[in-house]
């Protein structure tokens, strides 16, 4: 979308035209879809990236916040809009509610059809019939007149004017699955609440539901009605708890959208707290599915997260000063040479001064604010000279730096190759897109950027400088004790924490699965269906610490350099300068080694990588240390 806007607004310029509105359209709608996930994530389709552009020029010059309202607002473009000035005309102007009453309930057939396990192509017959159906007209209409303008309607509708595709003779499919949900869920608004609320219980009815309440929440009397419908909603043995709550919380977080938390009456918003609370209950229940826990962590991602709210203070797990053990008496069995070249034998013994680990991941919402305060273009916060190079765009070291990076690239890009997620050829652009920016690597990614999954792409110069804003933040705020520091831990601090939880069991865990317990290789537990991307922080919070994603979601940065151990690991402060490789701990959803998920398992990279499964924990220790 970036490249085409630019290519547009170049030529433009080249004719001597004006780009203001070109530029103007490009912010708008970049920021539409990195501000909202769920319409992020369905526009990355061309087709419906270019029926958001459209929409936005055809209209008041406005971006819809939400998946229903970019979908009404299309059907009403290419459906009615598009043909007041054509042939047309009279048909569109007349009978355009009864053109969109059809189409839904197409849709509704082709929804229904699909969660009984049957197929979503619909037939002329099937138009045929739902335009009689919806006929508006009274029964002192003629025959002829009658059936000549039902004829229209389906005809009409079978143009499908890009919205809805030909198939096979005869045979016509949603040009996207969510223009069949959204009007599926206008549909829903004309059957009985009872109907509507046991199709609410159905997990494959759930979006739209969702699109129902997006539809409804554009005035007050829709907002009551949802209000009233969720309130209503009840699950009931069985799995109808479950998604009875899921529902729910989809209902809320569309209106949440449509209206961007603004202007909502005191009962929804009381609705929004609850279901928040009921979420996290669903959270701490071992058998919950991992496709339900993400899908929570993806929804308390737009109602809000409580967990997050917390002073950062209170979301620390503390280690006392004392003896700690590090490493293990046999390497990892690893078929990559990378991990192979950071052994985590011998294991070694040494002291640690009392510190802490924040209890979760540094998430997209709390790096934001680091950007928002300019933290790119603070000096102060950038503890190295090739760090601070690189923020403020050096162009010779981000040219030097991206020089190196494409040297080493077959060293650090092997789980994406084994991901099937890049390939050789992909590496020069690949680096240059990790060396080139001067925001998070994946920020505008939808599948990365929701409030409260944990920031990546980002460096370790990132890291320390973040490390470095907070500090003088809380500092400022009177939240930090003078004797203290916000830094990055060490891996011997890393690793001693993940000790603490574990007992004797090589994971951070004291029962259950790796898959029980953490967000890992994603790639290789398909039965679970589970996402290709970081989770939400915190989905599974099933130790008494309070300390979580400590393996498993996104590897973590630590201040120390990829060396054999030592004495010096013991040491709780870092050189920072220079290009040397520092370590990363923790293994990710991305991770190809199955023994990457035990605390002792050492990854690396220099401080200029930045990957989509590596982010950024916060330690509190003495100064100094």
């Amino acid at each position: 979308m970036v490249r085409w806007h630019d290519v547009a607004i170049r030529l433009r310029a080249e004719e001597g035209l004006g780009t203001a509105d070109l530029e103007k359209r490009k912010l708008d709608v970049a920021n539409a879809i990195s501000t909202n996930s769920e319409l992020g994530a369905v526009c990355l389709t061309p087709l419906m990236l270019n029926i958001l552009q459209t929409i936005y020029s055809d209209e008041s010059r406005d971006t819809p916040s939400s998946v229903s309202q970019l979908c009404l607002r299309a059907v009403d473009r290419l459906f009615m809009k598009k043909h007041l000035f054509g042939d047309q005309k009279l048909l569109v102007t007349d009978h355009g509610s009864w053109i969109l009453d059809a189409l839904a309930e197409a849709a509704f057939t082709a929804q229904e059809r699909l969660v009984q396990g049957g197929t979503k192509i619909l037939t002329d017959e099937d138009l045929r019939r739902v335009s009689k159906n919806t006929c508006r007209l009274s029964e002192a209409t003629p025959f002829e007149t009658r059936e000549n303008l039902i004829t229209s309607i389906a005809a009409h509708i079978r143009r499908g004017h890009g919205i809805l595709q030909p198939m096979r003779r005869n045979e016509y499919e949603f040009a996207h699955n969510v223009f069949r949900e959204v009007l599926a869920g206008y549909a829903l608004a004309k059957r009985p609440v009872t109907q509507r609320r046991g199709y609410a219980l159905l997990e494959k009815w759930h979006a739209p539901i969702r699109y129902w309440a997006g539809l409804r929440a554009a005035s007050e009397e829709g907002k009551n009605e949802i209000n009233a419908f969720v309130g209503e909603l009840r699950g009931g043995p069985g799995s109808r708890t479950i998604e009875a709550a899921l529902a729910r919380a989809e209902m809320l977080s569309e209106v949440v959208s449509v209206t961007h938390g603004q202007n909502l009456m005191r009962d929804l918003k009381q609705r929004i707290l609850a279901t928040q609370s009921e979420l996290l209950k669903w959270l701490s229940r071992r058998s919950l599915p991992f496709s339900k826990r993400m899908r929570i962590g993806d929804l308390l991602g737009t109602l809000g997260d409580p967990r997050l709210e917390a002073e950062f203070s209170s979301r620390l797990f503390w280690l006392e000063t004392g003896p700690r053990q590090i490493g293990r008496s046999t390497n990892h069995i690893t078929r990559i040479t990378k991990y192979s070249s950071v052994p985590a034998s011998p294991p070694i013994k040494g002291m640690l001064s009392r510190f802490a680990l924040s209890a979760f991941l540094v998430t997209n919402s709390e790096y934001k604010k680091f950007l928002d305060d300019g933290g790119y273009k603070q000096r102060e916060h950038w503890q190295t000279a090739e760090g601070w190079a690189w923020a403020s765009g050096d162009d010779d070291v981000r040219n030097a730096v991206l020089n190196r990076a494409r040297d080493v690239a077959p060293t650090h890009l092997t789980s994406e190759v084994l991901g099937q997620r890049l390939i050789a050829e992909d590496f020069p652009d690949q680096c240059e897109r990790m060396i080139k920016r001067s925001s998070p690597m994946y920020w505008s990614a939808p599948s990365h950027n929701r409030p409260n999954q944990p920031v990546v792409g980002v460096n370790w110069w990132e890291a320390l400088a973040y490390a470095s804003w907070i500090d003088a933040r809380l500092r400022k705020e009177g939240k930090l004790d003078k004797g203290q520091q916000v830094r990055l831990p060490t891996e011997a601090e890393w690793e001693s924490v993940a000790r603490q939880l574990s007992g004797d069991n090589p994971y951070p865990w004291t029962e259950g699965a790796p898959y029980e317990n953490a967000h890992l290789r994603a790639a290789e537990n398909s039965e679970e269906a589970r996402a290709l991307r970081p989770c939400a922080v915190g989905l599974f919070p099933f130790n008494s610490s309070g300390l979580h994603d400590i393996v498993g979601n996104v590897w973590e940065w630590t201040l120390s350099k990829a060396k054999p151990y030592s004495e010096e690991a013991f040491r709780q402060e870092a050189d920072v300068c220079g290009l040397d490789d520092r370590v990363a701990r923790g293994s990710s959803w991305l991770s190809s080694e199955i023994e990457a998920a035990e605390i002792t398992f050492r990854s690396f990279d220099p401080p200029y990588n930045a990957y989509e499964d590596l982010g950024i924990r916060l330690c509190v220790a003495e100064r100094g240390q």
